[in-house]
């Protein structure tokens, strides 16, 4: 942590630093676990900039060592047997994590009371490996590594234990063999962390016993010096392996190449082996001054929270030299929205219109309080926009209101499945909502829909595609259904797409590399990308499509700031909350959002920027 903090006084821009001082405080108070739940969101920064992010699961370590000796202390007092209630908290907690795992996947990641049945497997483990051999191979123990003795060997072998181990041990291996291989991590923990668990359990119950009844991996393959030697330092190695990686990927702007990684991992080992040596060793074997190193690590753990705490109370340190000339785009990051400011919002939009969250992911609502609004229809490109749409409309006494469907229980993303959604919101907003709405914006990220892929050619997620042909499907049914309820539609076309976090492109703190070197971003590469999109819009019938490009590519590159030199994204997609919001007002969407004079009427078909 120490580390990192003083690395990040060079390396970052203040919103990350301040985000590494909160950190480094959660972290030194074994609470970055809800921290990071806290900050979990669909805008959350990227895992890759928080250099401190793998102390969460050593959080949910202490918290579970703070809880499982008062759970202990409190079973001898009553003069209960600690076996069967460890079990029955087991059970609980695994309870409660495949009750929630699909529907609150974070709290499910972070929260202890989802993560402690797997703490308490090994818990049990403990009490296991304190009897006696006999006591652990009962009679049907015993059976079992007879039956198994039977089957592996052609002559009689002595039934002591040693089969049965191991075959636990060869299974124990392969199970975590294929639980390290699993490539989808969806939904996690949940079902997919048993396996983990079991195989892991499996290994340590086939070393139980003396040296020479072990199971054979565990002789031959875990007790082999190199192994041994790696599990010696792979606390510290966890420690080191994350923040390296972080910063890496904060000053390259991507990925950094495989060679480097390796190289970087390397680097993790040898900072693993000196802590072990120089650190760990010391403090944890030896009588000598346990007093001393005890007081002096609870100090030095304190001061280096305050020092976290300082620099989150201090916004990052704006006033640090590297940094002092790029304040202007330091003040714009702050402006980046956070998830749990939209969550708040949209729970108070949803009472207020009386809308069912399960059907309604997300909404907004804000103006004067007129009877006139305007709708904001669409995914999470429609909510960057939103309060600058806000405040312009506000000067004309118009409400602004913002709608996203959740998909999140349709079973298929067929187009059938999702005409069927649109009906049901469309529903909704009528019925439940008790303003003229007459002017409908559809704002999207599109090229998501049409065919899943990013300007890099990278899949964008998981999720199946319609295709050119099953976009404009989609679309025209949700105009001409607009339409019937008597709304005038427009569809703005998606803002250009970065390459990478808008971070690594502007002005970010990079000491060791210029920025002048970074890739900009070409309109050819965007049309590209965009290019079964917006063929897809051009079919459209009975919509106003405003196109966007021009605005943000206005020459042979793509603008990345405004004319006072703010960001206009958030991240490399979304635009930013009022840089690029009122961008995209000013340049793109203002003829379109002021009132339409009485004798002006459209016929619907306005292409502009094409």
């Amino acid at each position: 942590m120490a580390v990192s903090l003083a690395f990040g006084w060079f390396a970052l821009l203040p919103d990350d630093y301040r985000s590494l001082g909160k950190h480094t405080a959660g972290g030194a108070g074994f609470v970055s676990n809800f921290l990071l739940w806290l900050e979990a969101g669909y805008f959350d920064v990227a895992s890759e900039r928080k250099p401190l992010l793998h102390l969460w699961s050593l959080g949910v370590e202490e918290q579970f060592y703070i809880v499982f000796p008062l759970f202990l202390w409190l079973l001898c007092r009553k003069e209960l047997r600690a076996t069967t209630f460890l079990f029955i908290f087991l059970l609980v907690s695994m309870a409660i994590n495949l009750s929630v795992y699909k529907k609150r996947e974070v709290f499910d990641f972070y929260m202890p009371i989802t993560r402690f049945w797997e703490f308490s497997v090994g818990a049990l483990l403990a009490l296991a490996q304190r009897r006696t051999l006999p006591a652990l191979l009962s009679r049907g123990l015993l059976k079992l590594d007879a039956g198994l003795a039977r089957l592996c060997f052609e002559k009689k072998v002595e039934h002591d234990g040693r089969t049965l181990r191991n075959c636990l041990s060869v299974l124990g291996i392969l199970i975590l063999t294929i639980a390290v291989f699993q490539t989808k991590v969806a939904h996690f923990p949940g079902k997919r962390a048993l396996w983990p668990v079991l195989g892991t359990a499996l290994v340590i119950m086939a070393g139980f016993g003396k040296l020479s009844h072990i199971g054979w991996l565990n002789r031959r393959l875990l007790s082999w010096r190199p192994v041994v030697a790696v599990g010696l330092i792979s606390y510290p190695l966890y420690l080191w392996h994350w923040p390296l990686l972080s910063y890496a990927r904060i000053i390259l702007g991507k990925m950094p190449h495989r060679d480097f990684r390796i190289i970087l991992v390397l680097v993790a080992f040898a900072l693993a082996a000196l802590t072990y040596f120089c650190v760990e060793r010391p403090i944890r074997f030896g009588k000598r001054a346990r007093g001393f190193k005890t007081i002096a690590l609870v100090v030095l753990l304190m001061t280096l929270g305050g020092a976290g705490g300082w620099v989150y109370v201090q916004k990052g340190i704006e006033t640090r030299e590297n940094v002092v000339e790029k304040r202007q785009v330091s003040k714009a990051m702050e402006a980046i929205w956070k998830s749990n400011d939209w969550k708040d919002r949209t729970g108070g939009c949803l009472k207020k219109f009386n809308l069912p969250p399960e059907k309604i992911r997300e909404c907004l609502y804000h103006g004067p309080g007129s009877r006139t609004a305007i709708l904001l229809f669409g995914d999470s490109h429609a909510f960057a926009p939103f309060d600058a749409v806000a405040e312009y409309n506000a000067t004309s006494s118009i409400d602004t209101l913002l709608v996203r469907p959740s998909w999140a229980d349709m079973k298929s993303w067929d187009l059938a499945h999702q005409k069927a959604r649109l009906n049901n919101v469309l529903d909704l907003i009528k019925q439940n909502i008790d303003q003229d709405i007459s002017k409908v914006f559809i704002i999207e990220r599109g090229v998501l829909y049409v065919e899943n892929k990013d300007i890099d050619g990278l899949v964008i997620s998981d999720r199946p595609f319609l295709g050119e042909d099953g976009y404009y499907q989609r679309m025209q049914y949700l105009v001409d259904r607009l339409r019937d309820l008597g709304k005038e539609v427009f569809i703005v076309s998606e803002n250009p797409v970065l390459y990478t976090d808008i971070r690594n492109l502007i002005n970010e703190v990079q000491p060791f590399r210029p920025i002048k070197k970074r890739k900009p971003v070409y309109k050819s590469d965007v049309l590209k990308n965009q290019e079964k999109y917006l063929n897809a819009l051009k079919r459209i019938k009975g919509a106003t499509i405003i196109y966007s490009l021009d605005a943000f590519c206005p020459a042979e590159t793509c603008l990345l700031t405004d004319e006072n030199g703010l960001p206009l994204y958030a991240d490399d997609d979304h635009l930013s909350r009022w840089a690029g919001g009122r961008f995209l007002v000013d340049r793109v969407l203002k003829p379109y959002l002021a009132p339409k004079p009485a004798d002006a009427v459209g016929d619907g078909t306005s292409r502009k920027g094409e």
